[in-house]
Order: C-alpha cells, then sequence, then structure tokens
C-alpha cells in the first residue's frame, strides 16, 4: 500500500511543480481510496497466507539455485527419465514375451493336431499295404499251385 500513496504523492509534487492546484491534489480521489482499500484488504489476505505458510513452515521464496544443486536436479531429472524409459522397455519386453509364449503354444497345439494327422494316415497306409500285399500273397499262392482237377 505505501507503493500506491508513495505514486499519489510524486504525482502530487509533480503537479505543483507543473504550477498546478496543488491544494485539489491533496484531496484524495474516490478512485485512489478505493485502490488503496483493495490494495490494503489484498496485502492483509497475502500477509495472513504468508504467517500461515510460516507456520506450517514453508518459505516465500525457494533459496536461489547454486550450480551443485541445478547439477543434482539435473542428474536426478535423468535418473527418473531413465527409470521411466527402462519401465516402458521392460513392460515391452513382457508383452513380446507374452506374444512369443502365444505363438509357441499355437504352434505346439498345430504341431500336435499335424502328428495326430500324420499317425492316423500313416496307420492307415500301413493297414492298406498289408492287405495289398496279403491280397499279393494269396494271389501268388493261389497262382503257384494251382488247384488240380481232377476228371471225373
Amino acid at each position: 500500500d505505501w507503493k500506491i500513496l508513495a505514486l499519489h504523492f510524486s504525482l502530487q509534487f509533480y503537479d505543483a511543480a507543473q504550477g498546478n492546484n496543488v491544494i485539489q491534489s491533496y484531496i484524495p480521489d474516490d478512485t485512489i481510496d478505493t485502490k488503496v482499500t483493495q490494495h490494503n484488504q489484498f496485502n492483509q489476505e497475502t500477509d495472513e497466507a504468508h504467517e500461515e505458510d510460516m507456520e506450517i513452515g514453508y518459505d516465500d521464496r525457494p533459496p536461489t539455485p547454486t550450480y551443485e544443486g541445478l547439477e543434482q536436479r539435473f542428474i536426478d531429472e535423468i535418473m527418473k527419465l531413465v527409470g521411466e524409459r527402462s519401465d516402458k522397455e521392460d513392460a515391452e519386453f513382457a508383452r513380446h514375451n507374452e506374444r512369443i509364449a502365444e505363438i509357441n503354444e499355437e504352434f505346439q497345439e498345430k504341431l500336435s493336431s499335424l502328428r495326430a494327422l500324420q499317425e492316423t494316415r500313416r496307420e492307415e497306409f500301413l493297414r492298406k499295404e498289408l492287405q495289398a500285399r496279403s491280397n499279393q500273397y494269396q494271389d501268388g499262392k493261389r497262382n503257384h499251385f494251382p488247384t488240380m482237377k481232377v476228371a471225373d
């Protein structure tokens, strides 16, 4: 509030130096009074908030950063970013491993069904081969030893 009053009085002295009516300048203007009142009220609220902060332990202004402090803050931020990046990479790596496991499981299921199909086809092939050889053997046996017909 002292700034407004100082400004008000400096304007009055400037007017007096310019030859304006000084008496009228000393009469407070209503707009200046309302501004001064508002400014005083704001300063009072700010002072109360500052006192509350001081009771809690806050300081209005943080200490000016030193080179070492800035360097440490920079290093801390870098470490934080590196940690976040590492966490993201780990999460992505885990997702890839899960997907690889899913693909492997699907492959194993397909391989099992393919092996089962191959086994049934092999058994059918061997059964047909056995039947064909058995028929061939029977045909060869009949042709090799023809049945004798006895004349009546």
